[in-house]
């Protein structure tokens, strides 16, 4: 036997106290009333009370069995199976030390682990597995209907958890593979994230064998331009990674083997960019256009409670001791008595005190207040919260970049309402740094923004500023692509110009 709330069996200590002060306020009525009467007329005026000490055992041992049943009283076991229809799919993340390129902000990695959240809320009715990779490969979660367990995996993904670097992508397939050979038949995916860096040509290969058995995806994170790899250093701050060589890595999306293994896997290829936008293509699509199965969704093995028997008998016993002649008084005392235990089961609640970075940025010091969320030892290193602060006052000391950085490691909130406001000030920081870039990359700076404008909306449907920007953004957008047209139109009429006057200056000089 267990208890689902075995605290409450500590109210038990009072019914011994309950049975003594009664004892003692009966003993004490009966000298009273002795002092009244007369001992000879005693036996004949007032006598014993009649069934008093039965009603009193009665109403104990009802008290007693209810505080019993509110512990809830748990044995036996009963096994449930949940079953369903749907398929089966296996996310496949790089974690190679190239992810950690800053391209795509705040980093490969950070948004390939954000993409493939995603994936798993775009596909509720599917069971999902996890692999990681970089120089080897291991199932970092086997396939399951649990998605929270799946979403707690991948926020746990980390270049450190694989010691051996590269980009093995046939060891992941291979992994892959293993792990759908424990689970049932029927269509299966395998979604890949990876900047495609060191893939070898015998991954394309595997990918045309494994097709008959499934179906690959390929999502490629990072860019054609790429970025310099930089990693802690063991004397604080970071460093770039360098070559053999001794050269300073750069790091570029490669997606022209990540095509050809998509296109052998009998699926397609697609490069994130917002992430929300680019799971959804590939679950609509790809992956629902593909036959279900019937699938083991959940089995559960539940422990039987039995509260009911105590509680059942708690109430008979209490209602035969108030038919034995109880006084209406008595039974005000009774239920008063039961409502106290019930009462014990209330919690305090308890107040965050206010750190100093929120005090400095009201009063307008969001310098300070930068360096004080940055540095506030008392909060969770890597929390959400914290990176959505430091992020806030970046963006008010005009520091696009940290900005930016700050409020994509905030994403990776399991709060709604901070996901979205963390959706929006990521996309205004995005605006910003896209009014000094180049022409072209600040129009692509543009795109990501109104995509995170979009989930900021998604996640909150009455937040009227996200939307209000995000039509501002798609007419400066618009503005951009007539004014860029119109450019070229003109360096057209240019080029047309001087051809012009080439030709004529070539007929005089023959006449």
């Amino acid at each position: 036997m267990k208890f689902t709330t075995p605290a409450v069996l500590w109210t038990l200590l009072a019914v011994p106290a309950l049975a003594g002060l009664w004892m003692a306020a009966g003993r004490r009525a009966g000298l009273l009333v002795r002092k009244l009467v007369a001992a000879r007329l005693y036996s004949q005026l007032v006598g014993e009370p009649a069934g008093r000490l039965p009603r009193f055992i009665l109403l104990l041992a009802g008290l007693t069995l209810a505080l019993f049943a509110l512990a809830r009283p748990q044995w036996g076991e009963l096994a449930a199976e949940t079953k369903g229809r749907g398929r089966d799919v296996i996310i496949l993340v790089d974690v190679s030390r190239s992810m950690l390129a800053t391209d795509l902000p705040p980093s490969r990695l950070q948004r390939a682990k954000l993409a493939a959240e995603d994936l798993v809320r775009q596909l509720p009715a599917d069971r999902i597995g996890l692999v990681a990779f970089a120089g080897s490969a291991f199932l970092q979660a086997p396939v399951t209907a649990d998605h929270a367990a799946i979403l707690t995996a991948i926020h746990e993904l980390d270049p450190d958890i694989i010691p051996l670097q590269g980009t093995n992508l046939c060891g992941a397939l291979e992994c892959a593979k293993e792990a759908f050979e424990h689970s049932e038949s029927g269509q299966r995916a395998l979604v890949l994230l990876t900047d495609g860096e060191e893939l070898e040509e015998d991954a394309v290969a595997l990918a045309h064998e494994l097709a008959a058995k499934m179906r690959i995806f390929t999502v490629g994170v990072g860019s054609p331009e790429g970025s310099v790899l930089m990693v802690p250093s063991p004397r604080g701050g970071t460093e770039y990674i360098r070559d053999a060589a001794g050269n300073i890595v750069q790091s570029k999306l490669d997606e022209t083997r990540l095509v050809q293994i998509a296109e052998a896997g009998g699926g397609f290829y697609t490069r994130l960019l917002s992430g929300p936008a680019e799971m959804r293509h590939i679950a609509l699509e790809g992956i629902e256009l593909m036959e279900e199965h019937d699938i083991l969704l959940q089995s559960q093995t539940h422990a039987i409670d039995r509260y009911q028997w105590p509680l059942g008998a708690g109430v008979l016993f209490v209602a035969v001791g108030l038919c034995l002649g109880e006084k209406p008084k008595r039974k005000g005392m009774a239920a008063a008595i039961l409502l106290g235990g019930l009462a014990l089961g209330v919690t305090p609640t308890t107040h965050a005190t206010t750190p100093q970075g929120r005090l400095l940025y009201n009063s307008g010091d969001y310098a300070g207040a930068q360096q004080a969320f940055g540095n506030d030892l008392s909060a969770v290193p890597d929390s959400p919260e914290r990176a959505f602060n430091l992020g806030t006052a970046a963006y008010k000391n005009q520091k696009w970049a940290e900005a930016i950085e700050a409020f994509g490691k905030a994403l990776s909130t399991q709060d709604p309402q901070l996901r979205s406001r963390a959706e929006y000030n990521l996309a205004n920081a995005l605006v910003q740094q896209a009014r000094k870039g180049r022409r072209g990359q600040d129009n692509r700076t543009l795109e990501q923004a109104v995509a995170h404008y979009d989930e900021a909306s998604k996640r909150d449907p009455a937040f009227e500023d996200a939307k209000v920007n995000r039509e501002f953004v798609k007419q400066l957008l618009a503005q951009k692509e007539q004014q860029q047209q119109k450019d070229e139109g003109d360096e057209d009429k240019k080029q047309d110009k001087k051809q012009d006057k080439k030709k004529r200056k070539r007929r005089a000089e023959k006449e």
